[in-house]
């Protein structure tokens, strides 16, 4: 059909074409008004008709199309052609003395037009044709020649409503009674013949092609026989169009035949090539088409010898082409002798028989068969009692790691348990039991949220508190996994429920011991603070006792004011002997100077920070891939890190950003100028706490170390965090220096005593 629709639309497309031509055609002599004329018409009817049989001249010679059917589909095809290009010629006004030949030779083709339809009609149907057919369409066209050259044939060339037309003469309805049509009617005598024998869907399509044989072959000799001879003249050229109807029924006939056809043939070799057995293909005349290996086998044959060759010399005792059912044919010599069993059986397609097929097996094979499969029986009881003994080893082993593996889901120290999509419990370990119960088998319809999303395929961990009592609490870590079948399918989840009630309370009491040294921390620089507070106020109060004793010597005895002057002395010792016991705490503090190892400082820092460190800022760390040793008080090396981290987190807690602790061991070659002192030559260890923060201001960075200095809103610090910083530093004969930009961040630098050797 796609071939159809293809010409069909050249043929409107040519049509159009042929019409646009009218100014240049018009030039030529006698084509002034062509186009205008009744004959055109028949022209361009003609010329569409050309153009659709071109369209399937064409199509046949495609791979779709088998052999057999390629040769009388052209030569039909080619007869339409050739009458199509004679009409259009015999109806230009340019060729006048020539249009009685042109209707001559139009007969020459529509003469054997019967036959043609004949011959694929006999091709298609597989029903042989007697060589008469042939002799007889010779005497046709024969006699059409010998009355052209006679006169006898056509009595003039007139011109009708439609063109151009000759009328018959005897010869004429002699031609058309004898030669037309009695091929016609063998043709559909035989479709009708193989339409009974033909399935249901093949005997459709034979009788969709025997009812257009009908109707072409009635309209025709209607028109162009019955209605002339009443003088009634619809369109003397409607066979031609009737042929044009059969060409397009029979190539689409044909087509369905050879897609099926090749279709079982390419499907056929395949499989008969890989059978065992005898298989050997032949077409209708008994010539072979294909044999598989074991047919060449037990023929001794090479295959390419038997292609093409009648069958039965090779089979003694066959002596035609019919349904065989097991024949036995001795093969062979005396010494190589072999009886086989030929089965045939006829292959058709659409109920039309196409060839047949033929099985060889080899009777002299089957004692030795049967010895074979005794055989087989007893070595299959053999591997069927080693498997038996395999199969007991292993579902002993699947016992043991079954056994294992419940022993070891019952000494698991957390619960655990599975559910199917449907919420029914699978597995519980005997923990889990213990705690909510037996549930294997029984159906959870409450899904809590956190199932829900592991249903759907996300992996969960969070954790989970209980109330024992008012005093009493327990800690849980919850697990839930999605659980997927060998093709990736989500079937269920697996929960597993850990008790970390005593980690819990340990991280509790750790916080607590970092809440108190962070106490004891803040104390210590309260001390500080106050011992130097104590020694200026110490020198302050010496000078008011002195002056009180010079008064107490220079008053009178009976001296009211003396009285008032002892008070102020009395007060000044009290307030004294404060000072010298804040001085006494002062001065009795004892330093643990000794080499300690910078990282696990640096790491206990950052633990602590990040307890109270906003989610929106990160601490990071970089430290040298060697341990690196750090000498002096490990406790103020502490407390200067946390100082200037808890610093460098305050300056970032509105926009967030990042806090890099980097510390590594450097040598200095000259010494460094800075605002808080110069440092020298030597190896130190250096270490930076930098921030991206706001930055500080160039008016505050001179009072920072300031006591009581601070930027922070009241009640959020008491400014002594930087002064005890630089203190400590100072203490253990260290450095610092200072980067800082608004905007940008800030970068303490604090040089530090490398680690004695």
């Amino acid at each position: 059909m796609f071939y159809l629709f293809k010409t069909a639309f050249f043929a409107v497309f040519f049509y159009f074409n042929f019409k646009s031509i009218d100014l240049r055609v018009a030039g030529l002599p006698g084509m002034d008004n062509f186009f205008f004329e009744k004959s055109a018409t028949h022209a361009i009817l003609s010329f569409t008709a050309l153009i659709v049989q071109l369209g399937f001249f064409i199509s046949v010679y495609g791979n779709n199309y088998e052999k057999a059917y390629r040769r009388p589909l052209h030569y039909l095809i080619l007869l339409g052609m050739a009458w199509s290009v004679l009409s259009i010629f015999a109806q230009l006004p340019i060729f006048e003395s020539s249009k009685y030949w042109f209707f001559h030779l139009s007969a020459l083709c529509w003469v054997q037009i019967g036959f043609a339809a004949l011959y694929c009609v006999s091709t298609i149907t597989l029903e042989k044709i007697t060589p008469l057919w042939t002799f007889w369409n010779g005497i046709g066209i024969l006699f059409v020649a010998l009355s052209s050259v006679l006169n006898g044939f056509f009595i003039n060339i007139e011109k009708t409503w439609y063109g151009y037309s000759a009328s018959g003469n005897t010869g004429y309805f002699v031609a058309v009674l004898f030669f037309m049509v009695p091929p016609f009617l063998v043709a559909m005598y035989l479709i009708a013949k193989r339409m009974q024998a033909a399935k249901d869907y093949s005997k459709q399509m034979l009788r969709t092609l025997l009812i257009a044989f009908i109707m072409a072959c009635t309209l025709s000799f209607t028109l162009d026989i019955v209605l002339p001879i009443f003088d009634i003249y619809v369109y003397g050229e409607s066979f031609s169009l009737v042929v044009l109807f059969i060409i397009i029924m029979l190539c689409r006939t044909g087509l369905i035949l050879s897609e099926y056809s090749l279709d079982i043939q390419q499907a056929t070799r395949i499989v008969i090539e890989q059978l065992d057995e005898g298989v050997i293909l032949l077409n209708e005349n008994g010539q072979v088409l294909l044999a598989n290996p074991s047919a060449c086998a037990l023929l001794a044959v090479r295959e390419v010898a038997l292609i093409g060759k009648n069958i039965l010399p090779y089979l003694p005792g066959i002596t035609s082409l019919s349904t065989i059912e097991g024949f036995p044919v001795p093969l062979g010599s005396n010494v190589n002798a072999i009886t086989i069993s030929v089965t045939m059986t006829p292959q058709s397609t659409y109920g039309i028989v196409r060839g047949y097929k033929l099985i060889l097996r080899d009777i002299s094979r089957e004692a030795n068969l049967k010895k074979g499969y005794t055989l087989l029986q007893e070595q299959f009881k053999e591997e069927k009692y080693k498997y038996r003994l395999e199969l007991t080893r292993i579902q002993k082993i699947l016992q043991e790691q079954d056994t294992f593996l419940v022993a070891l889901l019952n000494n698991l120290p957390f619960r655990l348990w599975a559910k199917n999509n449907q919420g029914v419990y699978t597995k519980q370990n005997q923990l889990d039991i213990e705690i909510q119960g037996n549930k294997t088998g029984q159906t959870d319809d409450a899904y809590t949220e956190e199932e829900k999303k592991a249903i759907h395929g996300e992996l969960l961990h969070f954790d989970t508190e209980s109330e024992i009592n008012e005093d009493e609490k327990k800690y849980f870590k919850n697990f839930l996994i999605p659980l997927y079948s060998d093709e990736h399918k989500q079937e269920g989840i697996l929960g597993i429920t850990e008790d970390i009630t005593e980690i819990k309370l340990l991280e509790i009491e750790r916080n607590q011991l970092k809440d108190r040294l962070l106490l004891a921390s803040k104390m210590e620089d309260l001390n500080n603070i106050a011992g130097g507070i104590a020694h200026d106020f110490n020198n302050i109060l010496g000078a008011q006792i002195g002056f009180c004793e010079l008064a107490l010597e220079t008053m009178p005895e009976d001296l009211r004011a003396r009285k008032y002057v002892e008070e102020i002395l009395q007060s000044a010792n009290r307030a004294k002997d404060l000072v010298q016991l804040l001085l006494h705490n002062k001065q009795n503090k004892t330093q643990a100077t000794e080499n300690f190892s910078v990282a696990l400082v640096v790491d206990e820092v950052i633990d602590q920070l990040a307890v109270s460190c906003p989610e929106k800022i990160q601490i990071k760390k970089e430290a040298p891939l060697l341990p690196v040793q750090a000498f002096g008080d490990s406790t103020d090396f502490h407390r200067v890190l946390i100082n200037l981290g808890t610093n460098a987190i305050f300056a970032m807690k509105e926009k967030g950003g990042e806090l890099l602790i980097s510390f590594k061991p450097l040598h200095l070659d000259q010494e460094i100028a800075s605002k808080f002192g110069t440092i020298p030559p030597g190896d130190f260890l250096w270490i930076s706490v930098k921030d991206t923060g706001e930055g500080i201001s160039p008016n505050t960075i001179n009072r920072i170390f300031t006591p009581f200095f601070t930027t922070k809103a009241p009640n959020q610090g008491l400014g002594l965090g930087l002064p005890v910083t630089i203190s400590l530093i100072k203490e253990a004969k260290g450095y610092l220096t200072l980067e800082t930009a608004i905007g940008k961040g800030t970068n303490f630098c604090v040089y530090w005593p490398l680690g004695k050797t």
